[in-house]
C-alpha cells in the first residue's frame, strides 16, 4: 500500500541548524524549538512536520502532535492548517485498517482545500482518496482518483503530487499485470521527482522501475535500478525504503534460484523492519518473502526427513502465517491470496490437507474477484476517454480559432469597405453565425448520440456475455488446475454444455450486433412470417442448462407472427433471461411462455413465479431518460428499443412474492 501525504509548504527554518539534520533528529530539533516561538503559524508546522513522520514510526505520537496541532489551527481558523491535520488523521485511520475513518479525514481535508481554491492540497487529497480505494483492492475507483490528481497536479506543475500520482498508477497497473504501462507511469514519477531534485522520493520509482523489469525478465537492467533506489534510501537514511528495497533485491536473487542469498538478504531487511516499523506493509511483505524461501529451500534439501529440513518446512509454515494474519487484519487481499497459495503448499507437505484445501481455496475465490477481466476493461475505459476528451478539447480549441480567424478576416473587409459595405457586412456576419451554430448544434446533438450508444453498448457486453464467459473460464481454469477433477462421463457433459453456452454466446452477440446496427440512422427491420414454435425452441435450447427452473411453453393454435425475426428473439431472450435471474435463488422455478391471438392482434407472455418485481425497476421499460445504470434496467432499455423498432406493445404485472408477467402485443401489418 502506497502512502501519500499531501505537500505542506515548510517555511525556511534556521537551515543552518537543522539542514545536516534527518529523521528522528531533525524532529527532535523541530519540536524543541516550539517553545521559544512566538509564531503560531511557524509552530503548526512544526506540529504538522512531526505528525507526519510518526504516522510511520510511533501513531501514539502522531495522534500526539495532530491534536496538538488540530487544536491550534480551529483556535487560528486557519482553513489551509485544518486541511493538513485533517490529512494526518487520515494517514493514522489508514495504518490502523480504519478505512472508512481515515476516508472521512480525507473527504474533509478535500473540502477545506476546496474551499479556500488550494489546487496542491487538492491534487493531494485525490491522491490520499486513491489511497483508501487501493487499500480496499477496488482499483478502478483508484486509477479514477490518480488520474484526477495527476491532472491537477500536472497543470500547476506540483512536481511532488503529480510525481505521487504516477507512482501510484504504475502500483494499480502492477496489480493488473500490465507491466509495460506501470513502467510507463513509474518512469513519469521518477522524472517528476527529479525535476525539484526531491531526492528522498526517488527510492520508491526506482524500485517500481526495477520491479516492472523483473516482471519483464529483464533481471539486470531490475537489479540495476535495485541498487540505485538502495544508494538513495540509505543517503537520506530512510530505514523503511531501505528495508523495502531489500525485499526487492532479495527477489531478483529468488529469480537466480539462488534461495541462500535471497534469504540473507531479506534478513537484513527484517533486522531494519524490526527496529522501525515492525507492523508495517513491506514488514510484513518481508515475512511472506522469507516463509516462501524457506519453502523452496526445503524443496532443494536432498533428505525432506532430515531434522534441518524439518525446520526449514516449519520456518515457511510460520513465517507464511504470520504474514497472512497481518495482511488479513489490514484487508490486504492481493497479498495475502498470494501467500495463502505457498501456505496451501506447505501445508499438503505437512500432511495437512485439510487446511491446503482451505488456502488454496480462499486464493483462488479472492484472486478471482482482484484480478478480473472486468476491471482490467475498465480501466482501460478510463484512460480511453481521458483521450476522447483530451480530442474533444483540442477540436473546440480549433473550432474557436478557425472562427476568430474569420472575425478577424470580416473586421479587415468591413474597414476597407467602410460605409459603402457595412450594412452587408452585418447581413453577412449575422447569416453566417447562424449557420454555424447550427452547425454546432447539430455536430454536438450527433455526439451526444454517439456517447449514448457507446455507454449503451459497453453496458450490454457486461450484461449479457459476462456469465457465460465466466462459466467457460472456471471451466478451463478447473481443467488446467487439476485436470483430474472430473472423469471421462463428467468432463465430456461439462463439454457439451460449454459447446451449447458457447454456441448461446456467439447468438446473442449476433443479436447484440443487431441491436446496435438499429441504433444507427436508416436502419429497419425486416419482417417476415415466423413460426412461434422456432421462437419457443430457440429459448428452449438457450436455457438448456438451468436445470433448478421448469420450462413450459403453450401454442396450442401453430400461431405464426409477422415482424422481424431478429428483433422478437432478442426481445424474447432477455425477457426469460431477466426471469431466470428472478429464479435464481427461488426452489421450483418455474417459466412459463404462452402465444395466442385475438382479433388482429398476436400475444406472447411469459410468467415467472419469483418474487416480483418493483415499479421503480419497470420504469426503464416505459421511460427513454430511465436510469439504465443497473444491469436489469439495461436489459428492459434493450427491450424497449427493439420492441418501437417492431410496433410491438409491452405490457407488465406484477405481485409480491407471486411472480411477474410481461405481455407482448404485435398489430397484424395491413
Amino acid at each position: 500500500m502506497k502512502k501519500t501525504i499531501i505537500v505542506f509548504i515548510l517555511f525556511l527554518f534556521s537551515a543552518n541548524i537543522f539542514s545536516q539534520k534527518r529523521g528522528q533528529a531533525l524532529i527532535d530539533s523541530l519540536l524543541a524549538s516550539t517553545t521559544s516561538q512566538s509564531n503560531d503559524t511557524v509552530v503548526a508546522k512544526i506540529y504538522n512536520r512531526a505528525g507526519l513522520y510518526y504516522v510511520d514510526v510511533n501513531l501514539d505520537s502522531a495522534f500526539k502532535y495532530a491534536t496538538k496541532g488540530m487544536s491550534l489551527v480551529q483556535r487560528m481558523k486557519w482553513d489551509k492548517g485544518i486541511s493538513a491535520f485533517h490529512t494526518i488523521y487520515g494517514q493514522i485511520f489508514i495504518t490502523k485498517a480504519k478505512f472508512d475513518s481515515a476516508l472521512e479525514e480525507y473527504k474533509q481535508s478535500l473540502s477545506y482545500s476546496t474551499k479556500i481554491k488550494d489546487s496542491i492540497n487538492i491534487g493531494g487529497s485525490y491522491n490520499n482518496l486513491g489511497t483508501i480505494a487501493n487499500a480496499k483492492s477496488d482499483y478502478v475507483a483508484a486509477a479514477r482518483y490518480y488520474t484526477k490528481a495527476f491532472e491537477i497536479s500536472d497543470a500547476i506543475k506540483d512536481y511532488y503530487n503529480a510525481g505521487i500520482a504516477c507512482e501510484n498508477l504504475a502500483l494499480v497497473y502492477q496489480y493488473q499485470e500490465d507491466y509495460t504501462k506501470g513502467m510507463s507511469y513509474a518512469k513519469k514519477s521518477l522524472a517528476a521527482h527529479m525535476q525539484i531534485e526531491d531526492v528522498e522520493d526517488y527510492p520508491a520509482p526506482l524500485a517500481l522501475i526495477g520491479d516492472f523489469f523483473m516482471k519483464l525478465t529483464k533481471y539486470d537492467s531490475a537489479f540495476s535500478y535495485y541498487k540505485k533506489a538502495l544508494f538513495f534510501a540509505k543517503q537520506v537514511n530512510d530505514k523503511l525504503k531501505e528495508g523495502a528495497v531489500l525485499n526487492s533485491i532479495a527477489e531478483y536473487y529468488a529469480t537466480k534460484h539462488n534461495y541462500e542469498e535471497a534469504v540473507n538478504t531479506a534478513l537484513e531487511g527484517k533486522k531494519i523492519f524490526d527496529t522501525v516499523g515492525p507492523s508495517f506493509e513491506d514488514a510484513v511483505v518481508n515475512k511472506g518473502l522469507l516463509g516462501y524461501y524457506y519453502l523452496q529451500l526445503y524443496r532443494k534439501s536432498d533428505n525432506k526427513k532430515e531434522k534441518n529440513a524439518e525446520t526449514l518446512l516449519q520456518m515457511a509454515h510460520d513465517y507464511l502465517e504470520q504474514a497472512i494474519q497481518q495482511f488479513k487484519s489490514v484487508s490486504n487481499k492481493n497479498e495475502q491470496a498470494q501467500l495463502q497459495k505457498s501456505l496451501s503448499e506447505v501445508n499438503e507437505m505437512m500432511g495437512d490437507y485439510k487446511n491446503a484445501y482451505l488456502n488454496y481455496k480462499s486464493y483462488t475465490e479472492i484472486n478471482d474477484s482482484v484480478f478480473s477481466q472486468a476491471n482490467k476493461n475498465r480501466l482501460a475505459a478510463i484512460e480511453s476517454q481521458n483521450e476522447i476528451d483530451k480530442k474533444n478539447l483540442e477540436i473546440e480549441k480549433q473550432k474557436l480559432q478557425v472562427s476568430e480567424e474569420k472575425k478577424n478576416i470580416f473586421i479587415l473587409l468591413g474597414g476597407l469597405l467602410f460605409m459603402a459595405a457595412i450594412g452587408f457586412l452585418f447581413y453577412r456576419v449575422s447569416a453566417i453565425r447562424k449557420h454555424k451554430n447550427e452547425q454546432l448544434t447539430k455536430l454536438n446533438k450527433e455526439l451526444d448520440e454517439a456517447n449514448k450508444l457507446k455507454a449503451k453498448f459497453f453496458g450490454i457486453l457486461s450484461h449479457d456475455l459476462r456469465s457465460p464467459i465466466a462459466n467457460l473460464v472456471n471451466f478451463l481454469n478447473l481443467r488446467k488446475i487439476k485436470p483430474d477433477a472430473l472423469n471421462k462421463e463428467q468432463a465430456e457433459e461439462r463439454e457439451n454444455k460449454i459447446s451449447s453456452s458457447a454456441q448461446s454466446l456467439l447468438e446473442t452477440m449476433e443479436s447484440m450486433l443487431l441491436w446496435s446496427k438499429g441504433q444507427m440512422q436508416q436502419f429497419k427491420p425486416e419482417h417476415d412470417l415466423i413460426k412461434v414454435d422456432n421462437l419457443f425452441s430457440y429459448i428452449k435450447k438457450t436455457f438448456a442448462d438451468h436445470e433448478n427452473i421448469s420450462f413450459s411453453f403453450k401454442n396450442e393454435n401453430d400461431l405464426q407472427i409477422e415482424t422481424d425475426e431478429n428483433y422478437l428473439r432478442t426481445i424474447m431472450y432477455n425477457l426469460t433471461n431477466n426471469a431466470a435471474k428472478a429464479l435464481s435463488n427461488i426452489p421450483e422455478g418455474k417459466i412459463e411462455w404462452k402465444a395466442w391471438s385475438e382479433n388482429d392482434k398476436q400475444f406472447l407472455s411469459i410468467t415467472d413465479n419469483g418474487l416480483g418485481i418493483t415499479n421503480e425497476k419497470l420504469k426503464a421499460l416505459y421511460d427513454d431518460s430511465a436510469d439504465s445504470g443497473s444491469k436489469h434496467g439495461l436489459g428492459l432499455h434493450i427491450i424497449r428499443d427493439l420492441a418501437k423498432a417492431i410496433n410491438c406493445n409491452i405490457t407488465s404485472a406484477s405481485k409480491p412474492d407471486e411472480g411477474t408477467t410481461f405481455t407482448l402485443s404485435i398489430t397484424q401489418s395491413a
